[in-house]
C-alpha cells in the first residue's frame, strides 16, 4: 500500500476533521465561488473532494458539482450529506481521470496536489486542463513552499482541541529538503484511550514560479494568486499559495 493510500484509509479523519468546522467550510466555499466567478448552472469539478465539504455548499447555490475522490468511504459520507442536493460524487484517481472539455471550472483545495513524482504531478495538471472547456478556470490551493525555508517551521506549537468529549493534542514536526522541495511531515496525536497515534506523509511543494511554469506547459495561464482563503495577497510569508488559472 502506497503511503498516500494509507493516509486516507482512516487515520486522516482523526488528524484533520476537527479543523473542518461549518464556518470554515462556508468561508472557503464562498472564496472558491468568488475566486472562480462561479455561476448557477455551471459544471465544476472538485478534485479530491473528500466528504464534499465544499461541493455540497456550492451545489446549494445552483452550481453543478462533480466531486472526484479515491476514497469510497468519504464519497459515501458526501452522498449521505448531500441528500437531494444535485451533486455527483465519483470514485476515481486524479492520475487516471479522462474527462475532455466537460467543466467550466475546477478546484483542488487543502493541499491535495503534490503527492506524486514531478512527472505525475505535471500529468495531473494536464488532465485538469483537458477536463476544462476552453476558457475554463482552475483554482489550486497548496501550502506555501517558502514558509518551510524558515527553520521555525520544523516544529509547530501543539494544537489542542476537543473531539468526542476528549481533550486532544497534536504535535506537528516537519523536515524540508531544499534540494527536492519535499516536506516530510509527522503528526503525533495524543488523547485517545488506545494511546498515541502517528501520521506521516510527504508532499512536493512548488514555488510560485515553478507552479506558473507547470501550468503554462499544460495550457493554463495564471491570472491571480492569493496567500490564503481570506483573499489576502500572496507573499513569501503567506500560509498558503492559491493560484487561479484559465485554460488558454
Amino acid at each position: 500500500m502506497a503511503w498516500h493510500d494509507e493516509v486516507f484509509d482512516g487515520k486522516y479523519d482523526r488528524f484533520t476533521f476537527h479543523l473542518f468546522t461549518p464556518r470554515r467550510n462556508q468561508l472557503e466555499a464562498e472564496f472558491i465561488r468568488t475566486a472562480l466567478k462561479l455561476k448557477p448552472g455551471e459544471e465544476v469539478l472538485d478534485l479530491a473532494c473528500g466528504y464534499g465539504r465544499h461541493a455540497i455548499l456550492l451545489a446549494r447555490r445552483g452550481i453543478k458539482v462533480v466531486g472526484l475522490d479515491c476514497t469510497e468511504r468519504y464519497l459515501e459520507m458526501a452522498r449521505r450529506r448531500a441528500e437531494r442536493i444535485p451533486a455527483e460524487f465519483v470514485c476515481g484517481d486524479m492520475r487516471t481521470m479522462d474527462w475532455e472539455e466537460r467543466f467550466d471550472a475546477a478546484y483542488c483545495f487543502f493541499t491535495s496536489f503534490g503527492f506524486f513524482d514531478d512527472d505525475t504531478n505535471l500529468d495531473v495538471l494536464r488532465r485538469v486542463a483537458c477536463a476544462l472547456r476552453p476558457g475554463g478556470r482552475f483554482l489550486l490551493d497548496v501550502q506555501n513552499r517558502e514558509v518551510y525555508c524558515s527553520p521555525e517551521e520544523n516544529v509547530k506549537e501543539p494544537l489542542e482541541f476537543e473531539q468526542d468529549g476528549r481533550d486532544m493534542v497534536i504535535i506537528s514536526e516537519s523536515t524540508f529538503d531544499p534540494l527536492t522541495s519535499i516536506v516530510q511531515v509527522t503528526l503525533k496525536l495524543y488523547g485517545w484511550p488506545e494511546g498515541q497515534e502517528e501520521l506521516a506523509f510527504a508532499v512536493r511543494l512548488y514555488s510560485y514560479t515553478e507552479m506558473r511554469g507547470l501550468m503554462k506547459q499544460v495550457g493554463l495561464e495564471v491570472t491571480e494568486q492569493f496567500g490564503d482563503s481570506d483573499g489576502s495577497g500572496y507573499t513569501l510569508k503567506s500560509p498558503r499559495m492559491i493560484i487561479v488559472a484559465h485554460r488558454v
